[in-house]
């Protein structure tokens, strides 16, 4: 069995599983993350959509001007023509799909799974605009499945999407691989002088121009925002974007970045020093460093969720700086910047399972001296933890 093949067969069986103990007979997915997951293909538009029927499989329907991005063999794909003046409108393409689907495979009276209850989700490629589940898409979902019942599948396929197969794991050390490319160039180019926007505008261009066909990837972005000095990495506890700041020598310049390459999303996040780093820079580097490292120790299944962040906040707390430490240590990652599960802070409930995928990010944030966090992806291993981005050192 092919890679790609195991990797269906994998979430298929998983999916399944949970669809059948939420009493759901068959989804209909418009979210990019979603269709991402149920058919290998990544979105650029996000005018697609997919449906997946237990025992059966996934269908996608896809723009044919997005061909090109296809993945094969993964769904049963429908191009349409979309966009111009002799196409049909995107309801009435949609409205013949479903109905075709409906009919096929005799879903009359079937419990339907739609996307109604989400709070944050991925974009398309083409991120400038999204085009969401509202209400007019749940209309034809309805007038063309008439006698089922619509389901929110959205809790359901979020807890299947937890676990990563193999297949994902490989894409998933790809789009770490694929950060780091920009990483490693703000390492070799920062300075004093260099402003913010400066920074974030350069590892950006990197990824987007060297990411774009490394090991085969194919649709890569990147979002960077890069904050500095005292006041700047001390606001970066949270997504604080570029100014243009530029940097003193000796400045904590921190990097927050995601990068998506087809579909699949990376979260890091990187302290560098603008010069040499002074000895208490060094000192908290190191500790959140240390910290770090001890939390992904306890990625193993079966540990509970908050383990890491115990680890990670015994070291912090140890080295007297507890009090600075003011967010939890991680939360999944995967076919979004950041999902559901696993949620690695002093209060998460839940258990780690093989497989889940998660960011590891303690961090320290002290007023008049700045902030440091270090952010890695990690899976959950069966007896130890899973790097998929690449660890720093000690400064």
């Amino acid at each position: 069995m092919s890679s790609i093949n195991q990797n269906v067969h994998l979430k298929n069986h998983r999916l399944d599983k949970l669809l059948s103990l939420a009493g759901i007979d068959a989804m209909v997915c418009m979210l990019p993350e979603n269709i991402v997951y149920l058919t290998g293909t990544y979105p650029v538009h996000g005018v697609s959509i997919a449906v997946y029927i237990p025992d059966v499989g996934s269908f996608l329907l896809q723009p044919d001007c997005e061909q090109y991005w296809v993945e094969e063999n993964t769904s049963r794909v429908t191009l349409f023509g979309w966009g111009h003046l002799l196409d049909n409108p995107l309801e009435k393409t949609y409205a013949g799909f479903l109905s075709g689907i409906y009919h096929q495979y005799d879903l009359a009276g079937k419990r339907i799974g739609v996307e109604k209850h989400y709070k944050t989700c991925a974009p398309a490629y083409r991120s400038a605009e999204m085009n969401l589940p509202d209400a007019a898409w749940l209309e034809i979902v309805q007038a063309n499945m008439p006698g089922c019942s619509l389901m929110d599948c959205f809790p359901t396929i979020e807890s299947a999407r937890a676990i990563k197969s193999p297949h994902d794991m490989d894409k998933l050390k790809r789009v770490n691989q694929i950060a780091q490319i920009g990483l490693n160039e703000l390492n070799d180019k920062i300075h004093p002088g260099m402003s913010e926007v400066e920074a974030a505008s350069l590892v950006e261009n990197s990824i987007r121009t060297s990411g774009s066909g490394f090991q085969g990837a194919r649709l890569v972005r990147a979002f960077a925002e890069v904050t500095s000095g005292p006041e700047g990495s001390l606001r970066q506890s949270m997504l604080i974007p570029a100014g243009q700041r530029k940097f003193d020598p000796g400045d904590l310049v921190i990097i927050e970045m995601a990068v998506v390459a087809d579909g699949y999303w990376s979260d890091l996040t990187r302290v560098f020093c603008a010069g040499i780093p002074n000895k208490e820079q060094k000192r908290v580097y190191n500790t959140v460093l240390s910290a770090q490292k001890e939390a992904a120790a306890q990625l193993v299944g079966g540990n509970k969720f908050s383990a890491p962040d115990a680890a990670a906040r015994k070291v912090i707390l140890e080295a007297g700086l507890g009090e600075y430490f003011i967010h939890g240590t991680g939360h999944g990652v995967g076919w979004r910047y950041h999902e559901a599960a696993p949620q690695l802070g002093p209060t998460s409930t839940g258990i780690l399972e093989t497989g889940m995928v998660t960011s590891v990010e303690p961090g320290v944030y002290i007023p008049g001296f700045g902030g440091i966090r270090i952010e890695d992806n990690l899976a959950v291993g069966d007896n130890a933890p899973v790097w998929l981005s690449t660890s720093t050192e000690e400064w």
